[in-house]
């Protein structure tokens, strides 16, 4: 009878739901970060591993099968695991790395488990796509009328990682039809000003487009959608806020004027192209001092604010860019903080992984867009609150064999 009340539940889809809504109110820091203090890990990492701990008590016999029957995925993902906690035992500051090693474990070991529910991811990702499309839409003019010389990011994960998320809802509408929602995602998407999430999603579609030869044409139009808006994004917010600031004049007398405050210049770039060959340059330097294993999965944050403390970065950098995280590129990323071997063990794996989803359109595009996205930006597979959601759909889309092999198509 409790498998019976679980499949009632719909467990893996109201992990879905649960995942999506916490992502939105992540902006209810601190709270949302107190998932954060002990294992470092977001609510949404949590949600998503217990499901998955759970099929090992409600599905053991389908559990056990999933694991036999994708034994070398287990291993080669367990390899990386094991560079990731190689970097740990080695490095003098061993808190940080063991952390990111317990998140591996729950994202590459434990969240696979969750499809031994057999569950219907699709359904989940078109209407939680559709719903948050609405809402960051909806958010986007009060947005801009308060803060309208920032980038949208009104979930409060980062700019660039809520572009990649509304470029991955696009994608997803793109692909099961949904055009007209994908359009406005794809606008929502470029008022975060991420050329790393448009320029992603741009290369992804132009790619889906040449392959999916009967649909080419909605593909085709989003791509040149995307790439559009990608320079026309700042002129229009700079015409809303004229537009904003005019009628504040005639309510509200401000001495001065109110002004305009120009968002991040996608055109130009401003220097931010300098500054990530200076991570790059950073993240190398880390790696020569220890080129086998690594300074320690997530301790180039800490490695860079040391730069600074010593002087050996410029003031600018050290008082705006030191909160990032990575070198903004996935394989200096993992060569610089898990060393040869555990980019070696990376590269085995997301071939390994690349192989899998090749009979499948949206997971394979799923898998570009994120590598392209991740050659600029943080890593999306590594980033709690977002990794969860990514993972599962490459997962559900035939990285994992499981009793219903390939599942329907994703």
């Amino acid at each position: 009878m409790e498998v019976l009340r679980m499949d009632r539940v719909r467990p893996v889809e109201t992990a879905l739901l649960i995942g999506l809504l916490l992502i939105v109110l992540n902006v209810l820091n601190p709270f949302v970060e107190l998932g954060r203090l002990i294992v470092h890990i977001s609510p949404v990492d949590v949600v998503f591993a217990l499901v998955g701990a759970s099929a090992l008590v409600f599905r053991r016999r389908e559990t056990l099968t999933l694991i036999r029957r994708n034994s070398t995925y287990y291993l080669l993902s367990g390899l990386f695991i094991t560079s990731v906690l190689l970097s740990a035992l080695l490095s003098p500051h061993r808190a940080v790395p063991l952390r990111e090693s317990i998140q591996m474990i729950a994202y590459l070991w434990i969240l696979p488990l969750i499809l031994a529910y057999e569950p219907n991811v699709p359904w989940v990702y078109r209407t939680g796509a559709k719903a948050l499309t609405v809402v960051g839409a909806f958010l986007l003019v009060p947005y801009f009328y308060f803060f309208g010389w920032v980038r949208f990011n009104p979930f409060n994960i980062h700019a660039n990682i809520t572009g990649f998320l509304f470029a991955l809802f696009s994608l997803i509408l793109t692909h099961y039809g949904e055009t007209g929602m994908a359009v406005l995602s794809t606008v929502v998407a470029s008022f975060t000003f991420s050329r790393a999430a448009l320029g992603s999603l741009f290369s992804t579609l132009l790619m889906k487009g040449f392959l999916e030869r009967k649909r080419w044409l909605p593909h085709l139009s989003l791509a040149a959608l995307s790439v559009a808006l990608l320079f026309a994004s700042p002129y229009a917010l700079r015409g809303f806020i004229k537009v904003r600031d005019h009628i504040k004049s005639k309510l509200v007398r401000v001495e001065g004027g109110i002004g305009y405050k120009p968002p991040i210049d996608v055109l130009r770039g401003k220097g931010y192209e300098m500054i990530r060959v200076l991570m790059w340059e950073s993240s190398l330097e880390m790696w020569e001092e220890k080129p086998l294993t690594g300074i320690g999965l997530g301790r180039f944050r800490e490695e860079w604010e040391s730069e600074c403390r010593e002087g050996k970065l410029p003031d600018r950098l050290c008082v705006k860019w030191v909160g990032n995280v990575d070198p903004h590129n996935v394989f200096l990323h993992v060569l610089s903080e898990t060393g040869i071997v555990g980019l070696t063990t990376f590269l085995l794996l997301f071939a390994f992984v690349a192989l899998r989803v090749a009979g499948n359109s949206l997971a394979l595009s799923v898998l570009v867009m994120t590598f392209l996205f991740a050659l600029l930006q943080p890593f999306p597979l590594f980033i709690r609150n977002l990794a969860p959601i990514v993972w599962l759909l490459l997962f559900y889309g035939g990285v994992i064999r499981w009793r219903n092999p390939g599942g329907p198509d994703a």
